[in-house]
């Protein structure tokens, strides 16, 4: 099997380090990709006295993986602290910079609902056939009504972001951005590349720069420090609208992609490790 894998993004709610995710990329042929990139956010003590998993558990995992795909770039990041647990190549993933593609798609709809300006209850069809200035991002979803955002997040719809990014004013995307830390140094290891961002100036780059495609290139360090900083908000507001639309859209995709939906040819991978019932806070991925 070749996988077209760019980069995933998993949170960890186990007390076992992600030996199952991490094999499964490991022995997988040829995987490859723009960042080839896999950022483990892990639970500590701080976050959850419940569960965490000890940091040599994690390079040890990391360790194993590397073996079996050795370009893969991978990071561990603890949620409550921010600092690196793990990592293989971390200088590598600190240079390198590449588009993101769907990951961009849980944040600025967590930032868009949280302030008003997206109604999570709209609706919108996708016809799988989006050409965006010559750029053709078909959509992998088998043919359905007309998404919400948990819907759409579900099935990473480019449609529907499309239309998201359609009624973005000027400037406004930089500016959910930036707050999230994908846009700036993380801290994260020495000599970090900073993410390329050109603020759209069109409908047509407004619907290319949210859906990742062109106009913004971020390291996998920058999307792990954005993904911490989701984790931590939907921690923090666990009981709000856009925490719940964005928590319900990532589970639901993360439940059935992995096994299920014929993702490894699409330009995203979604996992999970699985969550233990008893905690507050379920898994949170994402991917493109």
């Amino acid at each position: 099997m070749r996988v077209r894998l760019q980069s995933c993004v998993a949170a960890d709610y186990t007390r076992s380090p992600a030996l199952k995710l991490l094999a499964q990329i490991g022995h997988t042929s040829g995987v490859h990709g723009i960042l080839r990139s896999l950022v483990i956010l892990a639970v500590s003590g701080a976050f959850s006295a419940s569960c965490q998993t000890p940091a040599p558990a994690w390079q040890s995992a990391v360790d194993r993986a590397a073996r079996q795909s050795p370009d893969a770039r991978i990071v561990v990041l603890d949620i409550a602290s921010g600092r690196p647990l793990a990592s293989h190549d971390l200088a590598d993933a600190a240079r390198t910079a590449a588009a993101p593609g769907s990951t961009l798609k849980p944040l600025v709809l967590y930032s868009l609902i949280r302030a008003g300006r997206w109604n999570p209850a709209n609706r919108v069809a996708c016809n799988r056939q989006l050409v965006v200035a010559g750029h053709r991002l078909a959509c992998t979803h088998p043919a359905a009504p007309p998404f919400d955002a948990q819907e759409a997040l579900t099935w990473s719809c480019n449609s529907y972001f499309a239309a998201v990014a359609r009624t973005l004013q000027p400037g406004e995307l930089g500016r959910l951005l930036r707050p999230t830390g994908l846009l700036g140094l993380t801290g994260l290891a020495p000599q970090e590349a900073v993410a390329e961002f050109r603020e759209p100036n069109s409908p047509d780059s407004e619907q290319l720069a949210l859906l990742g495609v062109d106009g913004v290139r971020v390291t996998p360090l920058e999307l792990a420090a954005a993904y911490r900083w989701l984790a931590l908000e939907l921690a923090a507001h666990p009981d709000s609208n856009a925490a719940q639309v964005v928590r319900a859209g990532l589970e639901d995709s993360a439940s059935s992609a992995w096994r299920a939906r014929p993702v490894w040819a699409a330009l995203r991978c979604w996992a999970r490790l699985e969550p233990r019932k008893a905690l507050p806070h379920p898994a949170l991925t994402a991917g493109l």
